[in-house]
């Protein structure tokens, strides 16, 4: 017999969360189904983070926000996207009753002040979790891939042949195209994970398979590939040669695994390389492509407090102006003429030209080849560590800077990788004053400082 409910929507979920001594969290219970309800019930419990229980948390992308399905917080009305349901119902099958910690129901989105508070805390929540589940989504076509990927890591006959592979190739195709691996949140919840599992309907695979499977998957397309034929076999090989998730999986995808060992200094330069590197990917708030990162650095969020009662160009030009004041280098002006700085300054005339806008892709792709690539960025900064000669003018809008003249701009071009690369070739810093002379004046050729867009 099913149970029927009448769904009454109320703006009383949550009572304030303490700060200090020890600051509060609420965690999650699913309740048991009864009667085969579809209707899914479930409980917060507000503990103090120090003496939390023990607890997993919930890694997955919220989904289209204007598509939502009810269900019942502590027994009042609570819209969640549907692929938060989705995941919810898979859960409530398999996490006996244990407390859950997901974001969307345990943080009050609607308060800017608890949001900005509980932000500073998931370094330490995703980290004290005792397992991060990672939901990917529902099954396509009831025909899960991830018992064939853990197939691949533990039989050796899965990947017997390229028959074998086309068979799955559209299920490969779209795992790897799953909104999750594009979300910018999962980038800190993956790495700050102890142990992760990740979750397709009602199938999993620990990330350690996950990460084998895709390394064998990528030899062997790279074996195969003369064998394959069909438009969708092709593309699902060029598409897991091509999967940036990969480096998310196997914990490759941090600048450095022990940020923690490097200075302040240092750590602020590897936080700019890290918002450059997961520029490409989406957050629905602007803010959050320097707060979702922030927790990899742990020292960072010491000087950097998460505030959503700010504007995206209030929260970086405070983070431009933190470097510079705090002698950090001059690093976070990497990428200030490219052309997303300028749609934000023309938004916001309080923004001066020497702030970036974080809030989208610095990483321009041209032939295949990315022209800025984090790890190299560190190559560009002309005086790493050294003191800066620079100052601001009183209304902090003017940043004056000394430097050295190396050459003079003679041409430029659009940001074509074979030009690039030739006219990076015609460059040497160890040939001899006569070789710079005969070559003539150095070519620079950098889009991101091409003023024409302005």
């Amino acid at each position: 017999m099913s149970t029927f409910y009448v769904i009454m929507e109320s703006q009383n979920h949550y009572t304030d969360l303490k700060r200090a001594p020890s600051p509060q969290i609420r965690l999650l219970k699913i309740e048991a189904a009864e009667n085969n309800e579809n209707i899914i019930k479930v409980n917060l419990h507000t503990k103090s983070m120090k003496e939390a229980p023990g607890f997993n948390a919930l890694s997955y992308a919220w989904g289209d926000k204007d598509q939502t399905t009810s269900i019942l917080l502590n027994g009042l009305g609570f819209e969640v996207t549907n692929n938060l349901h989705a995941a919810l119902k898979v859960l409530r099958s398999k996490t006996n009753n244990s407390f859950l910690w997901v974001d969307a129901i345990c943080v009050n989105q609607k308060d800017d002040y608890e949001r900005s508070h509980q932000v500073s805390l998931m370094t330490r929540i995703y980290s004290k979790a005792r397992i991060v589940l990672c939901w990917l989504g529902p099954d396509v076509d009831d025909h899960s891939i991830l018992p064939f990927l853990r197939g691949c890591v533990h039989h050796a006959d899965t990947l017997s042949s390229p028959q074998a592979f086309a068979s799955k190739s559209d299920a490969i195709r779209d795992i790897l195209s799953r909104p999750y691996w594009s979300r910018l949140w999962v980038v800190q919840e993956n790495v700050l994970a102890k142990e992760r599992l990740f979750l397709c309907e009602s199938n999993e695979i620990s990330s350690e398979d996950l990460a084998r499977s895709l390394r064998l998957l990528k030899d062997f397309v790279q074996l195969m590939a003369s064998e394959f034929h069909g438009r969708e076999v092709l593309q699902a090989a060029s598409d897991i040669r091509d999967f940036h998730g990969t480096r998310m999986v196997d914990g490759t995808l941090m600048p450095s695994r022990q940020p923690q060992s490097h200075t302040i200094a240092e750590q602020f330069t590897l936080l700019n390389e890290m918002m450059i590197e997961t520029s490409r990917f989406n957050a629905t708030d602007p803010c959050d492509y320097l707060y979702g990162v922030l927790g990899l650095f742990p020292d960072t969020t010491v000087i950097i407090t998460p505030d959503y009662t700010k504007s995206p160009a209030e929260v970086f030009k405070d983070f431009a102006l933190l470097t510079l004041k705090k002698n950090f280098g001059l690093i976070a002006q990497s990428g200030t003429g490219h052309k997303n700085c300028t749609r934000m300054r023309r938004s916001c005339k309080e923004v001066p030209s020497w702030v970036p806008n974080h809030s989208g892709p610095f990483v321009e792709i041209h032939n295949g080849v990315s022209l800025l690539t984090s790890v190299r960025i560190a190559k560009f900064e002309a005086g790493t560590f050294f003191p800066h000669g620079w100052d601001l003018s009183q209304d902090n809008m003017v940043l004056r800077v000394k430097g050295v003249r190396v050459g003079r701009v003679i041409s430029r071009s659009s940001p074509d990788t074979l030009v690039a690369k030739r006219l990076v070739s015609d460059w040497k810093p160890n040939s001899t004053s006569s070789q710079r002379q005969r070559r003539g004046h150095l070519r620079v050729s950098i889009s991101a400082f091409d003023r024409r867009s302005n």
